[in-house]
């Protein structure tokens, strides 16, 4: 039999906070299920490392379904604390034990939070997967399509833009029907999406956002955000006391690597890279070579990186217009070139503001649709392989 009372506390965790801490004096309740509910609080108020200690704590429950809330939450902790393979072991344990007990919103919650670990961990083929399999799980509660929109949106944010900037209008429309952590949730994927576009603007009016809920605002997850924005941004320098981020120390070790770069010390910022090796090996490998998906870490490592790197000058043609100069530069060049430097190259003069950079911007966009040259940009650089198909006069 299904523990009916613990059940429906669930189900009213997300909507209504009030009525499952009263549902925990409810003398129909276990300790154990009780503990439980503390745990998803704990969650709630961003207390992972306590959440996790608590189901820890716990002896396993020879009831499948208590057993496997225990085990669901613990992943949910583990993910939110960067223990992406321990997360999806417990989660996977709680689907298994959820399989015979018809409960689909409980095995769509479970996809739901492996999901997550596979965005996390950008595996895009095992997010497509889970995808499909969350669609065909049926519930009765209104909530799950905005859900499975929110996945659409972070799984096309990895894969194609286009749609993913379709999928985020339809989920600005829906905004105002989201629980306070699914909005958070969001803002996250978000501006994760803002980082891989390097549209920093979009970037700092969605952290504006995130202020509004303070329970998010003083994690380690949004101090994280803003300080590696700000230095990548506006070269603000990356400040750090002893216990920041002492709950997550992925956070903490690509803050030292940076922090690290800043202050031009190499040999540190390796100790610090070799302890991530250590962590996940076929993300940091030798040499500073990064391999997770594009994000604020990587971006703020490409900018120390390039800045360590002797470019040989590049002299402008005083009596090619800026648009020829702009070809020829890329066309010649062996390797990418950084922003600021093509800029410099053009203008002689070095960037100040924003609006000097969207001045480069703007001489790209021209030279692509006039010039019929594919232009990319990744990392902060421009750069093409390919020699302008035509040529017009400038």
């Amino acid at each position: 039999m299904l523990q009916k009372a613990f059940y429906n506390i669930l189900l009213e965790l997300n909507l209504n906070v009030k009525k499952a801490k009263r549902g925990m004096e409810d003398k129909r309740l276990t300790l154990t299920e009780k503990k439980i509910i503390e745990g998803h609080l704990h969650i709630r108020n961003n207390q992972n490392p306590e959440a996790l200690a608590l189901m820890r704590g716990l002896p396993q429950s020879e009831a499948p379904f208590i057993e496997g809330q225990r085990r669901l939450l613990m992943g949910l902790a583990l993910n939110n604390l960067s223990h992406f393979n321990e997360a999806e072991i417990s989660i996977k344990h709680a689907l298994d034990l959820f399989s015979n007990l018809n409960v689909p919103y409980f095995e769509f919650v479970g996809h739901l939070y492996l999901f997550t670990i596979y965005s996390n961990r950008s595996q895009i083929d095992k997010m497509s997967e889970t995808l499909q399999t969350l669609k065909s799980i049926r519930t009765e509660s209104e909530h799950q399509p905005l859900k499975l929109l929110r996945c659409q949106f972070d799984y096309y944010a990895l894969v194609d833009e286009e749609k993913a900037l379709e999928v985020l209008k339809k989920i600005e429309l829906k905004k105002m029907a989201m629980t306070e952590g699914d909005i958070i949730s969001h803002l996250v994927c978000e501006f994760m999406f803002f980082v891989k576009c390097e549209d920093f603007e979009r970037c700092e009016k969605t952290l504006n956002e995130m202020k509004k809920y303070r329970k998010f605002n003083l994690t380690e997850n949004f101090n994280f955000m803003k300080k590696l924005l700000d230095h990548l941004n506006k070269n603000a320098p990356i400040y750090m006391y002893g216990d920041d981020f002492k709950s997550v120390p992925v956070l903490y070790l690509q803050l030292k690597v940076i922090h690290s770069f800043e202050e031009k010390n190499i040999s540190n910022a390796q100790g610090f890279w070799n302890e991530l090796q250590a962590l996940y090996p076929e993300i940091y490998l030798s040499d500073f070579n990064y391999t997770g998906a594009k994000c604020l870490f990587s971006l703020c490592l490409d900018k120390h990186q390039v800045q360590q790197k002797p470019i040989s000058p590049i002299q402008k043609v005083d009596d090619a217009s800026l648009l020829d100069t702009l070809v020829d530069i890329l066309v010649s060049t062996n390797s990418p070139v950084p922003k600021a430097q093509l800029y410099e190259c053009l203008w002689k003069e070095i960037p100040e503001a924003k609006e000097d950079m969207q001045k480069l911007t703007r001489l790209i966009s021209r030279a692509r649709s006039e010039r019929g040259i594919e232009i990319k940009s990744r990392k902060g650089t421009y750069f093409t392989d390919q020699v302008p198909t035509k040529i017009k006069a400038g």
